[in-house]
């Protein structure tokens, strides 16, 4: 299944948005513990920096790429959400 990884970096390097999918999953590391939401990054304001397409067996293989990307590590977040194929 393919994943669309949006990162946002910390809000002390950019501000904070609401993208407003309930499909989306929010990922972020503190103390070297991979944390997850349901929903989209709600406290980043702007768009995303940048992201991926990501091809993963399911919504788990997305989250341990998701908690490689520096900026979960540093304090801003990667969101993941489904994308559907035709």
């Amino acid at each position: 299944m393919k994943y669309l990884l949006m990162i946002f970096r910390p809000p002390d390097v950019r501000g904070t948005s609401d993208n407003g999918s309930e499909l989306a999953t929010t990922v972020r590391v503190e103390d070297g513990r991979t944390l997850t939401t349901d929903g989209p990054c709600t406290d980043i304001e702007e768009g995303p920096d940048g992201f991926y397409v990501l091809d993963a067996a399911d919504l788990d293989g997305a989250i341990e790429v998701a908690a490689r990307i520096p900026p979960a590590r540093l304090g801003g977040a990667v969101e993941i959400r489904p994308v559907a194929e035709r």
